[in-house]
């Protein structure tokens, strides 16, 4: 099953319109703030892909970010999170975070 989450109410409503365009039958979309997310989504997942969530979150507060995309993991769930690399040589595509970024924000 694949769940999506979103807090913006219009982002939702389309992503529930091309699940169903789709016909696909394992999907399911949320309204949730993942600063304060529903006890549904604590702990839930085996694997998350982030998309630019972390990046956003960040911007409010370090540590409840981190927390947040790890809090929907199960012991032992696999993150992947999509980001800029502060290293390459242009500055274009998702908002660029150094390793240092990461780690201060996802390791514990």
């Amino acid at each position: 099953a694949v769940t999506g989450v979103d807090i913006a109410p219009v982002a939702v409503v389309a992503a529930q319109e091309a699940i169903t365009r789709s016909r696909v039958q394992n999907a399911r979309v949320l309204e949730a703030d993942l600063l304060a997310p529903p006890d549904e989504l604590q702990g839930a997942f085996d694997f998350a892909f982030d998309c630019q969530t972390y990046q956003c979150l960040r911007q409010v507060s370090i540590v409840a970010a981190g927390a947040a995309v790890a809090g929907v993991l199960r012991l032992g769930g696999t993150l992947l999170l999509l980001t800029g690399n502060a290293d390459e040589p242009e500055e274009r595509g998702p908002v660029r975070l150094t390793r240092r970024e990461l780690e201060d924000g996802l390791v514990p």
